[in-house]
């Protein structure tokens, strides 16, 4: 069994004033680190990424492990006993850098591209509706991009709310950082000109 740890840092705001972001932000991150984790876990070990995703599987548990106080810091691990799906030693090709490629094609608005190695099984469950290999395995692709995307906007929605900044880091090897979008210049100008108008509530501040 390996462990792999996702870790979530917030600060700013409330975040660093009252240690906290507010149980309705705690649930959203927690949810979004469990479908990040959960995905990744699913395709990882079988090719597939199923319709729900829950804390655990064949061959993997998610554990909320605790917090950081100061900034915040959200610490959730992954115990998987499941091997790759690529015929692959996990010293070479671990959980580890397959999420860090698979984030990192997130965030580059791509599908992740698989690795040189063979799979150890000719593709995805025998039951898969899709009769086409290639397509099938580009299908479950975008399948994971699109869980990815879910996921990080769960993680992210304490930004500009109870968190100013988000680092985001997988077994203290970070991988994104967040900023909460601040009003410029011309924007602010913009709601003022539309509260004289008496319409500010076409601002996009609304």
């Amino acid at each position: 069994m390996t462990k792999h740890i996702l870790s979530l840092r917030y600060d700013g705001l409330d975040a660093a004033t009252h240690h906290g972001i507010g149980t309705a932000g705690s649930k959203q991150v927690i949810g979004g680190a469990q479908i990040l984790l959960g995905a990744h876990a699913h395709y990882y070990a079988g090719g597939k990424v199923p319709d729900r995703v829950d804390d655990r599987g064949d061959g993997f548990k998610i554990l909320d492990v605790g917090r950081h106080e100061g900034s915040v810091v959200f610490n959730i691990a992954l115990l998987i006993t499941a091997k790759a799906i690529w015929d692959v030693d996990a010293t070479h090709y671990g959980f580890d850098r397959f999420l860090a490629e698979s984030y990192a094609a997130h965030r580059a608005g791509k599908l992740f591209k698989e690795p040189p190695y063979e799979r150890r099984q000719a593709g995805p469950a025998g039951n898969s509706p899709l009769p086409d290999l290639d397509y099938a395995r580009e299908y479950e692709r975008r399948r994971l991009l699109q869980r990815t995307q879910q996921a990080v906007s769960f993680i992210s929605a304490p930004l500009g709310i109870t968190a100013a900044t988000l680092e985001v880091s997988i077994d203290g090897r970070r991988v994104d950082s967040m900023r909460a979008r601040q009003p410029g210049d011309n924007n602010i100008t913009e709601w003022l000109q539309a509260f004289r108008r008496g319409n500010a509530g076409s601002s996009r501040f609304q």
